[in-house]
């Protein structure tokens, strides 16, 4: 008889949950954000990104935030998010000297 292996990987099965926890995670990132921004948003800074970004952006807008999200509360959303999210690191590279590296010094 063959043994079976113990490290073999099997897919999860599905559960009859997990398409709502699909609509619940779909309504987070709704609700989280496609909204106004809070507080005030300066939309006379302007900031250059990636044109995938950009276009990947505006299809969700559009899409999801049916054009009543602007561009900026978008951004400002997300930005909000990753620094709630990473806090503690922010904090612990702003409290500590960070080595920078001279790419052009090294090269040589």
């Amino acid at each position: 008889m063959a043994k079976e292996r113990k490290d073999k990987k099997v897919a999860p099965k599905m559960s009859i949950g997990q398409n709502s926890n699909k609509r619940e995670g779909l309504e987070h990132y709704v609700s989280t954000f496609l909204k106004e921004a809070d507080g005030t948003v300066r939309k006379d800074n302007p900031v250059l990104i990636r044109a995938e970004h950009y276009e990947q952006i505006q299809r969700i807008i559009r899409a999801a935030g049916k054009d009543k999200v602007s561009f900026s509360d978008y951004i400002d959303n997300v930005l909000t998010r990753y620094f709630e999210n990473h806090k503690d690191e922010i904090r612990n590279l702003l409290e500590q000297p960070v080595p920078f590296i001279n790419l052009q010094t090294e090269q040589k």
